[in-house]
Order: C-alpha cells, then structure tokens, then sequence
C-alpha cells in the first residue's frame, strides 16, 4: 500500500543527543520474498482485524541517525520501493505508526515473561521430582573459594576473554605509558604468585556467590542471564584486582542500583563507606543495570575529575544493547548517588551538588548491538570486558570531540559480533564448569582434612 518515512529523526545536533529520541521507519506493506521484508513478518498480522491499523504496519526501529540514514539510502536505490517513498510524516502523524511499534514491544515483553515463567513453572515442576529437583538446586560451587592461582587460571585456558587475553595484540601508542606504568606499579611478586586464598581476600557475606546448576542452565542458548551469572562475571574479570585498594576500577554487584533505584543514596551508603571505597579515585565505576527484563550496563568515568581544569573527562557512558532503557532517569539517579558519597567524603555544603547533567553528562557512544531478544545480558558482560581492558586509557575532552570513535567504537576491545557473544556464552559456561571442579576437589580436601583432624583430637582423648 506505502512506505512513509517518519519524521521522527531526531534533529542534528552536537554529539550526543541528551535526550531519548529514536529513529523508526513504518511500512504499510505485506513483506514477501520479491520486498525481502519477510524478516520483518514476525510483526505483521496478515488477519488484520478491521480498525487495528497498528497490524498492518511494519516498523524497523533504527538505533541512530547514521543507521536511519544508511537504511533510507537503501531503499531509494530499489527500484520497486523508492516509488512509495513519497512523504515525510508531521509530528502529530507519528503515533499512528508508533502503534505498530508499541504492540511489537508489548509481544517482546510478553515472550520474556514467558520464558520467565516457563523456567519458573519447570523448577516448581521438578520439586515433585525428588532427583530433578536436587538437580536444579545442587550448588556448583561458592565463589571466590580457596584454590591455588594456577588453578585457577588453568579453568581458563583455551578461553578468551575469560583469561584476559586481549582481543587484538595492538594497543594504542597513547595507551602504551600507562599499561606500563600500571605492571611496574602491580609488581612482579604478585604477577608471579603462585598461591592465594581468594575467598580470604574478600570479607563479608554479601560478597559470596552461590552459583546453582539452575543459574548455570541461564548460559544455554537463547535463554536470558540472571544477576548470579552477571555478578560472577564481573567478578571474574576483575579477580587480580578486586582485593587492590589501588585499582583503578571498582565493579557493584547488579542489586546495588536496584536498591539505590527503589530506596534511596542513603540506603546503599553502606555498601561504600564500610568498606572504605572513595569511588572519586576511581577511573571506571561500573554499574550492571536491569529494569524490565532487560540489561544495560552505566558506566562512571572519572568522577573524582568532575572540578578540575585538566583534560580528563568526567561523565556517564551508557551502553545499551536494544537502547531499551532510558539513560536520561537512570544517570539521575546515579548522580544523586554522587552528589550523596560527595557530601560524604568531601565534606562539602550540605546545600552543594556539584554532579549535574552539566558536569557530569551522560554518553551513549556507538557500540555493537544484539539482533535478538535474549542476548543482553552477554552483551553486558562483553561491554564490561572490553572497558575493564581499557582501564589504563584516560579518558579526555579529545573523545568528547571525537565521538568516543577512537576510545571505544572503533578500539579494539569492541570489534565484535553475534559470533563472538555466541561463543561468550558458551565460554562463561565452560568456565564455570571447570571452576566447578576445582571447587569440587577443595571441598573433598577440606572434607578429608577435617576427617584426619577429627581422628587426631580422637586418639588425644584416649591416651588422657
């Protein structure tokens, strides 16, 4: 019947757009094999009931002005479609084709619940089955947990990003100072230690994981990831450092913006000031979101830089994978957090609020997304990966002006696609799996240990 473009586009502006605006095209056509919109049929209802216009449009959603751009040209030069390419919609027009748009949405979030619920009413299922449900339940393994280093690592050979190897071998001339200075400043007896008690280096009882088969069964495909698997991952990658109070970096665990979102700057004040953290020494603070069955990840870049006149850039660099969630509501909270450890620790005006959308704006620079529904939470794993590589790399002004294209978009660490967050899957799970025995041959140690203890203290008793 028609193609209209939506005059939706978000206007051209200074990089980046503050707000959350998006580009969409709307199609009023039945997709066929000869249009090639057949992959788009999923949201086309070809029993269109009378008056429902939203079913008989399909709408590409488009995650920038580039892309819109880059799709528009596309269609201009196919000879068969160009010809309904014959008005741009006003403004008041759009919501009738954001219709379609909104009821696509709604099924999405329907199948996700699902899927949800379909896990759910498996676990409920299987507590009829004494042996299934122990299954399910049985704990992989506590992490961190006593083992040596080298065992540790070893879980990890053969992987990727789970052993820290660097995705490309180059590494910026401007980034090369840094990474040097940070080894001399590491220090070659803890690179080379062969022994540590992990689980010692990290105290209280919030900062145990218990990962269960259940949360492993997350990492089959197309199934979505929960915050065990998300925390354990972060955790991870950060495992040479975590127990550094030199780090540059600091990673929360997934409910800590939950409780901040829902309770308040002062209700996770804790999480910071009795573990002694000052998140204004921090280079990168990393926040793993999720909200409606879905993941971002917030990331803090140099917040402690935000009154200074140097070079270094202080903001918030959002990476969304489906650019689902709204970066403009959830910085606001991050800042009211910041603006809250600031009065803390500085001890400034109780009146003062120095993190504003000025001074600490936030960015969401162009980074690969996912072509499916489920994959968000790999995705988030991945994003945190590759700026966990790029700790040592400040991040300045000169990015600003360059869009983050140097510094993230086209840096190596984010040169990845659907292939690579397929095997991460896969490779988180394996991990887990080795890391899994490893805890297995500890608990049997401490087991047997316990054991000989037991019949030492035994034969005491008999010879008093």
């Amino acid at each position: 019947d028609g193609i209209r473009e939506s005059a939706t586009k978000a206007k051209k502006s200074e990089y980046p757009i503050q707000n959350d605006q998006m580009s969409f095209l709307a199609m009023r056509v039945t997709p066929n094999d000869e249009n090639k919109l057949v992959m788009f049929s999923d949201t086309y209802d070809h029993s269109v009931v009378e008056g429902d216009d939203a079913n008989k449009y399909i709408v590409i959603e488009v995650r920038s002005n580039e892309e819109f751009q880059d799709v528009l040209d596309k269609m201009r030069s196919n000879a068969s479609i160009v010809k309904y390419l014959h008005k741009s919609l006003e403004y008041s027009e759009t919501y009738e084709y954001l219709k379609a748009l909104k009821k696509d949405t709604l099924k999405e979030e329907q199948k996700r619940l699902s899927s949800l619920d379909s896990s759910q009413r498996k676990t409920r299922s299987s507590t009829r089955k004494k042996s299934v449900d122990a299954s399910q339940n049985r704990v992989l393994l506590v992490y961190p947990f006593t083992s040596d280093m080298n065992s540790l690592e070893d879980a990890a050979l053969g992987l990727m990003e789970a052993s820290g190897a660097h995705p490309h071998s180059h590494i910026e001339v401007d980034d090369q100072q840094s990474v040097s200075d940070s080894i001399k400043k590491t220090g070659s007896n803890e690179l080379a230690a062969s022994t540590v008690d992990i689980s010692k280096k990290i105290r209280g009882r919030n900062h145990y994981l218990t990962i269960r088969k259940e949360d492993l069964d997350r990492l089959e495909p197309e199934e979505f990831l929960n915050d065990t698997i998300i925390d354990f991952w972060m955790r991870w990658i950060w495992r040479k450092e975590i127990h550094d109070s030199e780090s540059v970096v600091h990673f929360f665990i997934s409910h800590f913006f939950t409780a901040l979102r829902e309770d308040g700057p002062k209700a996770v004040s804790s999480w910071t000031a009795k573990k002694n953290i000052n998140v204004f020494k921090k280079r990168l603070v990393f926040l793993p979101i999720n909200e409606s069955l879905h993941w971002s990840l917030c990331v803090i870049v140099n917040p402690g830089s935000i009154n200074c006149n140097g070079n270094d850039l202080s903001c918030i660099l959002f990476l969304d994978s489906l650019k689902a969630h709204r970066k403009g509501r959830i910085s606001k909270y991050v800042r009211d957090w910041l603006n809250y450890e600031w009065k803390r620790l500085v001890k400034c005006d109780p009146l003062e609020a120095p993190f504003n959308n000025c001074t600490m704006p936030v960015y969401d620079p162009k980074i690969p997304y996912q072509d499916n529904s489920w994959d968000c939470g790999v995705f988030v794993c991945r994003y945190a990966y590759g700026l966990y590589l790029r700790r040592h790399r400040h991040f300045t002004r000169d990015d600003l002006d360059d869009k983050f294209i140097r510094a993230i978009s086209q840096s190596p660490e984010f040169q990845f696609d659907m292939h690579d967050i397929e095997r991460l899957r896969i490779e988180i799970k394996t991990l887990l799996e080795k890391l899994s025995a490893n805890y297995e041959v500890m608990k049997k140690k401490e087991k047997q240990e316990r054991k000989l203890r037991g019949t030492k203290e035994t034969k005491a008793c008999k010879r008093i």
